[in-house]
């Protein structure tokens, strides 16, 4: 979170997107695609 804010950007930073991100990557459920997709997912509407 502190790397995302430190780069300029926001994100939702409620615990439950959080909580199955790091979910679905334990259990390798995920691409690194999956992740980045994930991550812009998690940027407030502009």
């Amino acid at each position: 979170m502190a790397y995302i804010r430190a780069s300029g950007e926001t994100v939702d930073d409620s615990f439950g997107p959080w909580e199955t991100l790091v979910r679905d990557i334990r259990t390798l459920q995920l691409t690194v695609y999956d992740v980045a997709d994930r991550l812009r997912a998690l940027r407030p509407a502009e």
